[in-house]
């Protein structure tokens, strides 16, 4: 698992040697960061899933100037902040323990808008309809904000939710879907 681009081109970074975690492949983050060029200039981003850090941190070497990575797995925060230390971006990011719900619900208080949300959850699992449907979701997100979306390939785009689904890219057996808040 590496860098692709950016300021932090070809850097390798540490992920789970037991499996639990199943890092964006970097054909998948390629597809991702060509869809969201150019990247919005000092971009805030919410990784709310974050597993290694690994899409965070690919913000980060492409110019964000924050990036907020979440996860509810103590091997998984363990994980961001070594890869963090390695690319020595600690100063730009910060790493909660939470989970997806109480995150956003945070975030909403502390008045906090992003630029981009990623939400990856692991797969087989309603996470992402959960998270979609959660009504602070909408308070967290710019007027001009994007939500990225991975799931299974075969998983359909959410619809009836308070986002407007702009583009669907399907990549191997993953799917990247992109919502805007229908209302902007």
């Amino acid at each position: 698992m590496r860098i692709i681009a950016g300021k932090m081109k070809g850097r390798k970074l540490f992920s789970p040697k037991n499996g639990a975690v199943r890092p964006t492949l970097d054909q998948t983050k390629e597809n991702l960061f060509n869809m969201l060029q150019p990247l919005k200039e000092n971009a805030i981003v919410l990784d709310l899933y974050a597993g290694t850090g690994n899409v965070g941190i690919e913000f980060l070497s492409r110019g964000a100037k924050c990036v907020h990575f979440n996860d509810l797995s103590k091997d998984s925060i363990r994980t961001i902040l070594d890869n963090l230390r390695l690319v020595d971006c600690l100063e730009q990011s910060v790493v909660t323990q939470a989970y997806a719900h109480k995150k956003i619900k945070k975030a909403a208080e502390e008045g906090i808008l992003f630029d981009y949300i990623f939400i990856d959850p692991p797969y087989g699992r309603e996470d992402i309809k959960r998270t979609l449907l959660n009504p602070l979701l909408c308070g967290i997100l710019n007027a001009n904000g994007l939500i990225i979306t991975e799931q299974e390939k075969e998983l359909e785009p959410l619809q009836g939710t308070p986002f407007l689904l702009i583009d669907a890219r399907i990549q191997g057996s993953k799917s990247l879907h992109f919502y805007k808040r229908s209302n902007a």
